[in-house]
């Protein structure tokens, strides 16, 4: 008696989650060759197809009861493709969101981030070679004249200025990534690949 009503309760927890609702995104693109691909991963499709990816997002679908057959194709469930609008940013035109963000949003951060790290660390490594000769020929006597003192001034002074902001921007670079980590964005976006 107990294995049957345990058989019961298994059948009726499997049936429950065969009728229940899913949700389904699905990418499709075309590739070089003209093969057409789909997938329910946004980080497989390929990085070069990422812009011309065809997105379908379906409303809840019902699996159909096995008594009811088929469902038609004419289903009011079923939204056809569509293909993203590429001069509008309306959140509805950009595909799958990150964080309430898309990946071109995710991209440009990244990219803006470590260029003004990049740009930092040229000015730092110029500055503070100009203040290290500056410093060595003072060492060995040799004369400068007052805007080579000035300049030497400048850039001593604004190397602290400099690694403050690099240390900034570095910090913000490391909350960025932990951010996106959370909330799924691709590692190629995540690392600038």
């Amino acid at each position: 008696m107990k294995s049957i009503l345990i058989l019961i309760m298994t059948l009726s927890i499997a049936i429950f989650f065969l009728e229940s609702e899913s949700f389904a995104e699905l990418y499709k693109w075309t590739d070089k060759d003209g093969t057409i691909n789909v997938t329910n991963d946004l980080d497989k499709v390929p990085y070069e197809y990422r812009d011309q990816v065809d997105v379908r997002e379906d409303s809840p679908y019902v699996a159909p009861s096995r008594s009811s057959g088929p469902m038609p194709v004419t289903d009011k469930k079923y939204r056809p493709w569509y293909k993203p609008d590429k001069s509008s940013s309306t959140i509805q035109e950009v595909g799958r969101l990150y964080g309430g963000k898309n990946l071109k949003w995710w991209s440009k951060k990244f990219q803006d981030i470590r260029a003004k790290i990049n740009e930092l660390e040229v000015e730092y490594d110029s500055k503070d070679s100009y203040v290290k000769v500056f410093e060595g020929g003072r060492y060995v006597g040799q004369i400068y004249t007052q805007e080579e003192i000035l300049m030497y001034e400048d850039y001593r002074l604004s190397l602290e200025k400099i690694e403050k902001e690099i240390e900034d921007k570095k910090l913000e670079l490391g909350d960025l990534t932990r951010s996106a980590t959370r909330h799924g964005v691709p590692r190629k976006i995540r690392e600038g690949g």
